[in-house]
């Protein structure tokens, strides 16, 4: 009994301590897991997009007699494309990576 008023203190101290590294633990992973599987397919989307406007604009520019094959190939690629759903197949392919490294990432180990 005599050790009680001493330890008070220093297990209280501890306990506190252990709750706000769980709950920040807890919020880091939550906030993680949001910015992957929400922000990361938005950002590659559009980085994927700039750079193949950038390449498109670039061999347009460069190559003025066969500019107009460019533009077939590119139309015939991009329905060939939309019709076997490759678009559909590349959202879902990198929703998957991102879900798969957002449970690697949560893994206690």
């Amino acid at each position: 009994m005599f050790f009680a008023p001493l330890l008070a203190p220093v297990v209280a101290w501890f306990g506190s301590f252990l709750a706000s590294s769980v709950a920040r633990f807890i919020a880091f992973k939550v906030l993680m897991t949001a910015l992957f599987v929400v922000v990361l397919p938005v950002v590659l989307n559009n980085l994927i997009v700039t750079i193949v406007t950038a390449i498109y604009d670039k061999a347009v520019g460069v190559t003025s007699g066969v500019q107009a094959a460019i533009i077939d190939m590119s139309g015939l690629a991009g329905y060939l494309a939309n019709a076997l759903g490759l678009p559909l197949v590349l959202s879902i392919l990198l929703g998957a990576v991102s879900v798969s490294f957002t449970l690697n990432l949560l893994r206690v180990k």
